[in-house]
C-alpha cells in the first residue's frame, strides 16, 4: 500500500528530480507544453519505474491528459501530475505547473503559475511550479533568495522551483521540504 508517508516521500523525490537532474534547457521558440512533453515528462516518468510495485501514472503533457482542478465553472489541468490508478480520488498525488520566465512576460507567468498551483493544492495532496527563467541574463544579477521561495511556498502551500537556461542547461536548486494537502 502506499501509504501517506510513502506517497509524500514520492512527492518529494520528484521535486527533488525537478531541482537537480540534469535538464536541457528549452530552445528559443518552444513553448511550455512541447518542453514539458520533450524533456520532463521523460524524467518524470523514468523515475516512477522505481515504484514499480505501485500503479503509479504520470500524466500531462507528453502522456494521458492529467485530472482537472475545477473551480468556478472552469477546468485547470496540471502540466504534470502523479495518481494512483486505480484508488480513488485521494490518490491525485503531485502535480505541478511549468512556466517560461521571459523578459515580456515575467510578471503574468508568475502570477498564472502561482494562482494555478493554489487551484491544484484541492485536488493534489502535493503541488510544485517549475519556473524555468530563460530571460536576459544580467551579470552580477542576484538570484531569488531562498527565503523569498519558502515565502512562496508557504503562501501557495506548494514548493516553488526556479531553475535559470544557461549554456543550454538548467541550473541546479535546493529543495525544500514539502507540505501535504491540509
Amino acid at each position: 500500500m502506499l501509504d501517506d508517508k510513502r506517497k509524500s516521500n514520492l512527492a518529494f523525490l520528484l521535486t527533488r528530480v525537478l531541482c537537480e537532474a540534469e535538464i536541457a534547457a528549452p530552445t528559443l521558440s518552444e513553448e511550455e507544453t512541447s518542453y514539458t512533453a520533450r524533456s520532463l515528462w521523460p524524467l518524470i516518468n523514468s523515475e516512477l519505474k522505481k515504484f514499480s510495485d505501485f500503479p503509479l501514472r504520470v500524466r500531462g503533457d507528453g502522456g494521458d491528459r492529467s485530472i482537472p482542478a475545477s473551480h468556478l465553472g472552469e477546468q485547470f489541468f496540471p502540466d504534470l501530475a502523479v495518481t494512483l490508478e486505480g484508488h480513488g480520488v485521494d490518490n491525485h498525488i503531485w502535480a505541478v505547473e511549468v512556466k517560461f520566465l521571459r523578459d515580456d512576460s515575467r510578471n503574468n507567468s508568475i502570477s498564472t503559475a502561482l494562482g494555478q498551483a493554489l487551484l491544484y493544492r484541492q485536488r493534489y495532496l502535493y503541488t510544485a511550479v517549475l519556473f524555468v527563467d530563460v530571460s536576459s541574463y544580467v551579470p552580477g544579477e542576484q538570484p531569488i533568495s531562498q527565503a523569498e521561495l519558502q515565502r512562496l511556498d508557504d503562501l501557495t502551500d506548494s514548493t516553488i522551483v526556479v531553475r535559470r537556461a544557461m549554456a543550454g542547461r538548467l541550473h541546479r536548486c535546493e529543495v525544500r521540504p514539502l507540505k501535504p494537502r491540509s
